[in-house]
Order: structure tokens, then sequence, then C-alpha cells
């Protein structure tokens, strides 16, 4: 499938999204979704055969979907 790679970016909060704008700004938009249960669903759904990068923040609850995949990196520190 033919996609724009700002598509097959998902940040999980309105935070992220802004920061993820300002470090590499989107031709189009980036795929914004509202909490980690949605980004875990939508790469699960619809990025299941393709790649895409989730950017969550470390929350209380972990989505299992990406335990599974053991594609999961965590950054603990930017600074």
């Amino acid at each position: 499938m033919n996609r724009s790679i700002d598509s097959l970016i998902l940040p999980e909060c309105y935070m992220d999204t802004n920061l993820i704008e300002t470090l590499v700004p989107p031709q189009r938009g980036y795929n914004h979704q509202r909490g980690y249960p949605a980004v875990a669903k939508q790469m699960k759904e619809k990025f299941s055969d393709d790649f895409a990068l989730g950017i969550m923040d470390n929350g209380k609850r972990h989505v299992s979907y990406l335990q599974e995949k053991g594609g999961c990196q965590e950054l603990q520190e930017i600074c």
C-alpha cells in the first residue's frame, strides 16, 4: 500500500505530537492517536505488515501487543 511517511508515525499525545513535529516537520501531519491503546490498535490493525513508529509516554499500563512484537524500545532520557 502506498502511504505517506507521515501516516506511519503515530504519536500518542499532544506533547509527543508537538515534539516530533518540531524535530521533524511533517509534510501533511502525523497520525496522532489519543492514548497508547489507540496507537497499539492502529499498529496492530492497519500497520501489521508495514513499518510504523509509535511514540508513547511511559504509562502505568503496558500494551500487550507491543510486548508480543518485541519491537518496543524505551528511551529513558532525551537530555
